[in-house]
């Protein structure tokens, strides 16, 4: 209720202002800005400027989530490699055995 008094009390004294410009210098209307800084219609370009900064904050931020998903990803591809390698090392161990054991099989027969 205060709130739009202030904003009533606000209104008039812009109304007033601008009689008395008006009244005084007409020529003080000929540009959009002065108008809008006149009746606070920098409020919109102001949110608007603030909307483009926090859209452009929260796609640094969705890259920055992404960039850690795919190094947590990368570390992961990096630990199964080496589970194979050493899997592939074990295999390459058995069949050098086995080679081995059936050479050994060979000679004695």
């Amino acid at each position: 209720m205060l709130s739009r008094q202030k904003r009533s009390n606000n209104d008039q004294r812009v109304r007033l202002s601008l009689e008395i410009h008006v009244r005084i210098s007409p020529d003080l209307f000929h540009t959009e800005k002065y108008l809008k800084k006149v009746l606070g219609r920098t409020d919109i370009e102001e949110a608007l400027k603030r909307l483009d900064k926090l859209t452009h904050d929260e796609a640094l931020m969705t890259t920055a989530q992404v960039l850690k998903v795919a190094h947590n990803v990368d570390d992961k591809v990096t630990g199964i490699d080496d589970k194979v390698t050493g899997v592939d090392n074990k295999v390459n161990a058995v069949i050098e055995g086995l080679q081995s054991e059936f050479s050994l099989l060979l000679r004695l027969s």
